[in-house]
């Protein structure tokens, strides 16, 4: 094997991605899980402060500085990372599809103590109208933030010098190690979703889904995790 260290301008997307999204996460994890942010929020029992804290700051960090390094090294073609609306009738295809094997999954999954022990993220034990709202929006704004890097960014990013499969394999394993800190069922899972999320981007050209797919296994268990937790009950 004949290795070099010859750099080829092509290196220079599919490296920064790669570097960029790796030190994200790691700003994002340290930050929202560091030890002065445990003491300032140790108060709130029922996590909704410090859960709201940490999804705002993983829909700027995820979301905000990959669309600006594209403006700036790739002169701001965002449509070249998923954000553009073609082939939108195949995408909702593909939602649909996943939703119909995602929704009845979460549905008995949810009710597992295993599961119920993580989630809601938020433990308040009377969840309002307006929460359950609250709560989803941010959902929402952080996976959107969260997606955008993952399989916009990333994906297409790293596609653009490897090709297709090459790019996959480097995304699904960062995306499942990213979930280890949740436990090895959800890195374990996160591996074959990963592959389906990645392989219906590149299929449709955009990220949208992902983007719903995600929102529809975070809202669906959040949902039902309500529903089954013993300690919790919705107050209209």
């Amino acid at each position: 094997m004949n290795l070099s260290f010859a750099w080829n301008e092509d290196y220079l997307i599919p490296v920064i991605a790669i570097l960029s999204s790796t030190i994200l996460f790691l700003i994002y994890h340290f930050t929202g899980w560091s030890a002065n942010v445990d003491e300032k929020f140790r108060q709130d029992e029922s996590r909704l402060r410090i859960v709201m804290f940490r999804r705002v700051l993983g829909a700027g960090s995820f979301g905000l500085i990959p669309l600006l390094l594209i403006l700036i090294f790739y002169n701001g073609k965002y449509s070249d990372f998923g954000l553009s609306f073609i082939h939108f009738h195949q995408s909702l295809l593909w939602v649909v599809v996943l939703g119909f094997l995602i929704i009845p999954m979460n549905y008995f999954a949810a009710r597992k103590p295993t599961n119920l022990e993580q989630y809601p993220q938020i433990r308040k034990k009377e969840w309002t109208g307006g929460l359950i709202i609250t709560s989803a929006l941010s959902w929402i704004a952080y996976l959107t933030g969260y997606e955008f890097m993952f399989r916009g960014w990333l994906l297409f990013g790293t596609a653009i010098y490897t090709g297709t499969w090459p790019a996959i394999a480097i995304n699904t394993a960062i995306y499942s190690l990213v979930h280890v800190p949740k436990g090895l069922n959800e890195a374990i899972g996160a591996i074959p979703l990963g592959i389906i999320l990645c392989i219906a981007t590149v299929s449709t050209g955009t990220i949208w889904v992902a983007l719903l797919t995600h929102i529809l296994l975070a809202l669906s268990n959040e949902w039902f995790s309500i529903k089954y937790h013993p300690e919790m009950s919705f107050t209209p």
